[in-house]
């Protein structure tokens, strides 16, 4: 990945983590279990593998509780001095595999 920034990685080195306006920001790795369904009314047993799903998602935590964490792909600092949030998603702890920090090479 030459030329197109640091290469991630979970090693002890550089922390990948933002300040803005005073709030800090964790960058992380989740690998977790989604919830899914199958659309048909009725399935054999057979089928049921086929609904587990692991789910990779990278963020910036924004928001963590003991039901979940929530991460954003982007954080801004809004002239008002409050920070904005995209691509937004809650991640409940009961369905989290495991997680890691983010750092840097």
């Amino acid at each position: 990945m030459s030329g197109h920034g640091p290469a991630l990685a979970m090693e002890d080195t550089k922390d990948l983590s933002i300040m803005l306006s005073g709030a800090d920001y964790s960058l992380v790795r989740i690998e977790w279990m989604a919830s899914s369904s199958s659309g048909r009314s009725w399935m054999g047993e057979e089928d049921l593998i086929d609904l587990e799903k692991t789910v990779i998602s990278v963020g910036y935590v924004i928001a963590e509780n003991d039901a979940y964490v929530t991460i954003a792909g982007s954080v801004t600092l809004e002239s008002d001095n409050t920070h904005s949030y995209s691509q937004v998603l809650s991640i409940p702890n009961g369905a989290i595999i495991r997680d890691r920090k983010l750092r840097v090479r």
